[in-house]
């Protein structure tokens, strides 16, 4: 049997207890990556790092997260889509 593990909203974690999405990043560890109202966070099982626009992300609602197959982390959001290779942010805003 399984257990269950409950995330809630503190600071340096979770930005906001609604949370919009979840993506597992398998490329190269079992990171997690969960999309809210507030920003992505994403935990390794051990830390938390939380994005928001100050970090690049093109704005802080993130409605869904995919992961392509070279390992790039894109979040959809209202105003545009956002990716993500670990270290550096690109952004694309709609017109």
């Amino acid at each position: 049997m399984s257990s269950a593990t409950t995330y809630i909203a503190e600071p340096g974690k979770l930005p906001d207890n609604n949370v919009l999405t979840v993506a597992v990043c398998i490329v190269s560890n079992d990171e997690q990556w969960f999309g809210t109202p507030e920003g992505a966070s994403s935990f390794d099982g051990e830390s938390w790092t939380t994005y928001g626009t100050t970090d690049g992300l093109v704005h802080k609602a993130v409605n869904d997260i995919a992961i392509d197959s070279k390992g790039l982390i894109w979040f959809a959001t209202p105003v545009g889509i956002s990716s993500f290779d670990g270290s550096q942010w690109t952004s694309y805003k709609k017109n």
